[in-house]
């Protein structure tokens, strides 16, 4: 196990395209670290320069304290899964668990010894003499996954390796990580552009946008305190609605003003401080899917408004997802399938100002 450190990273390739933003992250040893974010944002790129797979540009990458620029990747004692299996197809499993320990020289006692382990920590065993075309694509993720565990490195990288598997196996094979890094308490670093992935397996999360880190903190912390605009809408499905309108002064109160919505929404005293420092009025407020709900006598009063038409319900067992044409955009709903709505029906929805986001409208950071 081992922490890794990250100071002003960057990363440039040919005709001056800048891959990473110089960056900065700490990665305490133990921890399960989530990079997450689009394709081309730069995670992969950042996997490949702590696995020295790449050069960086700039910066420095330490590993357990120790500067890791300039060192092959073979010497960094790291071990990385990656998206395709890479197993050797003449090889038996055994064989292809063994083989990064064959050619280290490690004594055979001690190879059988990992590969036996390591096979019954991921339910291979049973397999041990077959070739991979002879495998599931879970048991060829398996011995991927042996085939680093067995290595005992300080670090894993794991770069999407779920993304060749169907739904349900991904599943299970991320159910399968998580337990491993439970038992082994090792420091693993996990690339994904799936934010349920994230979600789900980090104990801490890094959202990547064109080559620059966003946001690092818990999955509940981004969740429900976004650093932005984009933080809010990648994190959460279905996707967060956004509403613009301007902050505005009215009498002695702070108020957003919106055409989308049939109030105009009071906030609370504490925001002023932040519309005062704001560059300008405009405003973006965000709101999730499943904090609009439809509003009752006791709760109207304290709660803002917008009106739609459905014009697609999603059903999806306990749950539907309601997509509504409000005359100027469309946005979802997340309701209980129970409550048995139908395409073309009007509906009001209402939400809690203090469920609400407000980022402001040039940058749009987030405002409270």
């Amino acid at each position: 196990m081992a922490q890794v450190s990250l100071h002003n990273l960057s990363k440039s390739f040919a005709g001056n395209i800048q891959a990473l933003q110089p960056c900065t992250l700490h990665i305490e040893d133990g921890a399960f670290v989530v990079l997450v974010g689009p394709s081309g944002c730069g995670k992969s790129t950042l996997l490949r320069l702590i696995a020295g797979l790449e050069e960086s540009t700039s910066g420095d990458i330490f590993i357990d304290g120790a500067r890791m620029n300039g060192v092959p990747p073979k010497s960094r004692d790291i071990a990385m899964v990656f998206q395709n299996y890479a197993l050797y197809p003449h090889m038996s499993v055994y064989k292809n668990l063994a083989f990064g320990l064959t050619m280290r020289s490690i004594p055979k006692n001690i190879i059988d010894e990992r590969v036996r382990e390591a096979a019954s920590i991921l339910g291979i065993s049973d397999v041990l003499d077959r070739k991979p075309a002879a495998l599931s694509g879970g048991q060829r993720q398996r011995v991927a996954l042996g085939r680093a565990l067995v290595r005992n490195p300080k670090v894993f990288l794991f770069d999407e390796p779920l993304s060749n598997l169907d739904a349900k196996l991904r599943v299970q094979m991320r159910t399968e990580i998580m337990r491993l890094h439970g038992r082994l308490k090792s420091t693993m670093v996990y690339v994904t552009h799936d934010q349920t992935e994230a979600m789900t397996m980090g104990d801490r999360i890094v959202v990547m946008h064109q080559g620059k880190i966003l946001q690092d903190d818990t999955p509940l912390t981004i969740y429900q305190q976004p650093a932005n605009r984009f933080v809010a809408e990648f994190i959460g499905s279905p996707a967060i609605n956004f509403f613009p309108g301007t902050l505005e002064i009215s009498g002695s109160a702070l108020v957003f003003k919106s055409d989308h919505f049939l109030n105009n929404i009071h906030l609370p005293e504490s925001a002023k401080g932040a519309f005062f420092s704001s560059a300008s009025n405009s405003a973006l407020l965000g709101i999730r899917p499943e904090h609009l709900h439809v509003p009752t006598e006791a709760t109207a009063e304290k709660e803002c408004f917008v009106q739609g038409t459905i014009d697609l319900v999603e059903m999806l067992g306990p749950e539907s997802i309601l997509h509504l044409d409000t005359g100027k955009q469309m946005i979802r709903a997340r309701v209980p399938s129970s409550c048995n709505y139908s395409s073309g029906s009007s509906v009001c929805f209402s939400f809690q100002v203090s469920d609400a986001f407000f980022f402001d409208g040039v940058h749009f950071n987030r405002l409270f």
